[in-house]
């Protein structure tokens, strides 16, 4: 007898960890037998032997709820529901039977418990991240415009600065109107998920507010040392040829509108990691995030150069104002893709975005040469064209993301934009009069900044 008890206080002992490895890990009460006998058996036996455990492996009451707006990405876990406090089990080694025992200093935040029987606490998941309806990101954008060097035509030269060419002083329209503040705004709508888990959406992107503008002036150091020699080479004009003081002032507004269809790979399945402290944690799994994007874009590059001069020193003494307005209206569509590296609360990537675009472009000049009594001087004219091109349009944007909760997050970026054939409106002053008018086209624009904003999910 002393023996068969020997046996079977041996067997209790050998079951109890296996069961008590249930009780504490991720197997459900259903999933016992399988998990400790590698599967179904056919043997009665191991059948009742393995519904008696199910039986002694109590059931767990948890919830996994996302975590709410104002909680923090990594603190929300597998909670128990209601009132239920922390519980355990675990064999006594002396009859083998089952007993429970309560661990209160478990207790999870926000007042709830955890429960030993739930599945790995979540840490964090992809599933948290935009889940939801709508979606809008707002940036306040820093950017300026640039052109390059054959563009900046010289509007007048002090000859009587220096007698040595590469001294005299000029003036000419900067390269660079400096950076200005513009908005970037994007409200999306969420479509679906299809069974790529990948999430479809449709958004409107506006960017502009942005108005660049620079002025200058140059007076002679001696009266009536300013000639226009780069556009008046034969210094003919009146005016603007040995004048006292000459001036401009040059205003451009740029703005884009774009209406896009987006398929957005969301992150893998969550991964479960084993702790430090010897618990599973449910965790979200980094992955490099393709996505694609199509649609149609509206931009709009409109500009205002004023350029006045005065001569008084010589007869008929005058003065001059050149005006030029040019409209550049670009519509057409446009394919872009992003690559994020995307983690529980970051992600870093780009984005590539370009289109052929239909340009339909227009300028118009006033040139106004009075003497002092307010007569007409030639040559005044008054003239409009228009031209129809084609134009590329390419975008590239540098853009990072902190989420401080699975609904909204910090966002930065790096914006590089590239337009080609438009119609500036330092490129139309020309003293050359045409008939017809014309419009000079085939001139860039490259515009560079960064932008500071957030992004939220409803």
């Amino acid at each position: 007898m002393k023996l068969i008890r020997r046996v079977l206080l041996l067997c209790a002992v050998l079951v109890g960890p296996g069961s008590w490895a249930m009780a504490e890990g991720a197997p459900r009460a259903g999933e016992a037998a399988a998990f400790v006998n590698g599967g179904a058996s056919d043997s009665p036996a191991l059948d009742r032997s393995a519904t008696k455990r199910d039986a002694m492996v109590r059931s767990a009451g948890y919830s996994m709820q996302p975590p709410q707006a104002e909680e923090p990405m990594w603190t929300h876990g597998a909670l128990v529901e209601g009132d239920t406090p922390p519980q355990g089990g675990s064999f006594s080694d002396q009859d083998g039977s089952f007993s429970e025992e309560h661990f209160a200093e478990h207790a999870e935040p926000f007042g709830a418990t955890m429960d030993l029987d739930a599945p790995a606490a979540t840490a964090s998941s992809g599933e948290w991240l935009r889940n939801g309806h709508w979606y809008t990101q707002q940036s306040v954008v820093y950017m300026s415009r640039s052109v390059s060097v054959k563009n900046s035509p010289v509007l007048a030269t002090d000859f009587s600065s220096s007698n040595i060419p590469h001294y005299q002083t000029f003036l000419a329209i900067p390269l660079d109107f400096g950076f200005q503040p513009g908005l970037r705004s994007t409200v999306g709508r969420y479509l679906g998920r299809d069974p790529k888990n990948r999430d479809h959406s449709v958004e409107f992107t506006f960017l502009g507010m942005t108005q660049f503008h620079t002025a200058g002036s140059l007076t002679a150091v001696v009266p009536g040392g300013l000639l226009s020699n780069f556009l008046d080479p034969g210094a003919n004009i009146p005016a603007y040829n040995r004048s006292d003081s000459q001036s401009f002032n040059y205003t451009s507004n740029f703005a884009s509108f774009e209406l896009n269809y987006r398929i957005d790979r969301r992150l893998n399945r969550d991964k479960l990691v084993y702790s430090r402290d010897s618990t599973w944690v449910r965790q979200a799994k980094p992955s490099l995030l393709p996505s694609l994007l199509a649609g149609i874009r509206y931009v709009s590059i409109d500009e205002a150069l004023n350029w006045f001069a005065n001569a008084s020193s010589f007869v008929p003494a005058s003065t001059g104002s050149y005006r030029v307005n040019t409209h550049n209206n670009l519509i057409g569509p446009q394919l872009g893709s992003d690559w994020f590296y995307e983690a529980a609360e970051w992600r870093l990537g780009l984005r590539g975005k370009a289109g052929v675009f239909a340009n339909f472009a227009d300028q118009s000049s006033i040139v106004r040469i009075v003497d002092s009594n307010g007569t007409p001087l030639s040559p005044n004219r008054n003239e409009h064209a228009e031209l129809d091109v084609l134009d590329f349009v390419g975008e590239l944007n540098v853009i990072g993301n902190y989420q401080f909760a699975p609904n909204f997050g910090l966002r930065f970026s790096y914006d590089l934009m590239f337009v080609t054939n438009l119609a500036l409106a330092q490129n139309q002053l020309t003293f050359t009069v045409s008939d017809p008018p014309v419009i000079s086209t085939g001139h860039s624009l490259f515009f560079q900044g960064v932008s500071l904003g957030f992004e939220f999910t409803h």
